[in-house]
């Protein structure tokens, strides 16, 4: 079994490269920077600004803040200025981290390093999703759909941190399963230090380990937050007070809200497209936090249970109009929930997460494009 899945993950990650790899040489002029889409009109850290492609958008994409935290993670050269919320985008700090820690610090090669973290994810993400298939008599490739994860494409695409979580996740659904305690006290160290919303893993484990009165169990992975909140109470000495939590409102009350508002284009066509696009996603989202709930409802009150039941609470209650604008951000923090639901194999629960995939790959068409232009002349 193991085998395989490493066949199957090795595959995905070398499709993966190879995507990046022409993305970066037709739409990129061969420049790796440009992957982190780095905002036109954006102030960039002086030693960095000579190498760094700017995208034609004027404020760009989180990853460029990333790569900022990567490049002064312990705040030597003052770049937190650089970064838009410098509190929230510090204590992600795992991705950033790994990426300074592979390339040992020189400055030179962290942006290709973080480009390896990246592709590590993407392997470690199809590695445990085809375990956990075979484990539940599936094939070990069913586990490529972890490649369909929003928070998986966004990755690959901007450089960000949410598929690095969706591929501790699908560690955590496998060492659940397994009862690997080891391997899951270490997953969800990890996926403290990944995201905010990371905590959510840890937390199920100990929800679940109350319930039955495991107190050693109990009191082990909320140990395990400790690295995160340590690393959280040294970001917030050097950083002023995060805003990230305006985007959450009363449970559903932004989605309804968000039905009744359509984006504009300048193009008609790309228009209409985003505008289709944008309800049935939003629809699509709605219908994945009910079929959670459902999948969940006749399961006992087990560690991977009660953490999808959470991500549906933050699927509900993240609904602020700036974080709902579009699927590329708001199918992101809840794309475990997302990956869940693909990975229990049945069509249903794949077709509805697809409407939100489908609806992410629309910001890929123009680069589609221009790889499929490049390769046909």
């Amino acid at each position: 079994m193991k085998h395989r899945a490493l066949v199957v993950a090795f595959i995905a990650t070398a499709l993966v490269f190879a995507w990046q790899a022409s993305t970066v040489h037709f739409n990129y002029g061969g420049n790796w920077t440009g992957l982190f889409c780095t905002g036109a009109s954006q102030p960039v850290p002086p030693e960095l600004d000579p190498g760094t492609m700017r995208s034609i958008h004027p404020i760009g994409y989180d990853g460029q803040m990333y790569r900022y935290v990567a490049h002064d993670p312990f705040f030597r050269k003052d770049y937190a200025q650089y970064v838009d919320d410098a509190r929230l985008r510090y204590r992600r700090i795992l991705v950033p981290l790994a990426a300074y820690a592979l390339a040992g610090g020189r400055q030179s090669i962290i942006d290709y390093s973080f480009v390896l973290v990246i592709l590590i994810s993407v392997f470690a993400g199809c590695y445990w999703s085809s375990c956990y298939c075979v484990l539940h008599g599936r094939s070990e490739w069913w586990g490529l759909v972890f490649l369909l994860v929003p928070a998986t494409i966004s990755s690959i695409d901007r450089m960000l941190v949410d598929g690095t979580l969706a591929a501790l996740f699908a560690g955590f659904l496998l060492y659940t399963e397994r009862r690997d305690w080891r391997s899951l006290l270490a997953v969800c160290t990890l996926a403290a230090l990944t995201r905010d919303t990371g905590i959510l893993l840890p937390a199920s484990v100990v929800l679940a380990a109350m319930l039955k009165s495991e107190f050693r169990r109990t009191a082990l992975f909320g140990l395990s937050v400790l690295p995160a909140a340590a690393w959280a109470a040294f970001v917030s000495i050097h950083t002023p007070p995060s805003t990230a939590y305006r985007i959450a409102t009363y449970p559903l009350f932004g989605h309804l809200q968000r039905l009744l508002v359509f984006r504009h284009d300048p193009a008609p066509w790309k228009q209409s497209i985003l505008q289709v696009s944008d309800v049935v996603a939003l629809l699509g989202l709605l219908v994945c936090l009910g079929l959670a709930v459902y999948s969940i409802l006749p399961e006992r009150m087990r560690e991977i249970q009660i953490c999808v039941g959470l991500f549906v609470i933050l699927g509900l209650v993240l609904g602020a109009p700036s974080h709902l604008i579009e699927p590329y951000g708001y199918a992101r923090p809840i794309s475990p929930l997302l990956l869940f639901l693909m990975l229990r194999g049945s069509l249903f629960g794949l077709i509805a997460p697809l409407t939100l995939t489908l609806a992410v790959g629309v910001n890929l068409v123009v680069q589609v494009a221009g790889v499929a232009k490049g390769l046909l002349r």
